[in-house]
């Protein structure tokens, strides 16, 4: 699963979750739709980083994107 970029298609008529987590070491999010995971990022924290409050952390994994291309 730690692979997958989508866990399944997309369905823009549904209302859909994002959950936020963050550690001293790493951030991540999920879009969860009905219960399922449909995509999730995650990063380890660089030293100035780790230095945010836990609210900055998890502010920073709903803003973060991983694929600069997208």
């Amino acid at each position: 699963m730690s692979n997958a970029l989508v866990l399944a298609t997309p369905d823009f008529s549904k209302p859909s979750i994002i959950e936020c987590d963050a550690s001293r070491f790493g951030i991540g999010a999920v879009l969860m739709r009905e219960g399922h995971p449909i995509a999730f990022e995650r990063r380890k924290l660089n030293k100035r980083e780790r230095m945010k409050s836990t609210y900055n952390k998890e502010i920073q994994a709903l803003t973060f994107r991983d694929d600069p291309t997208f």
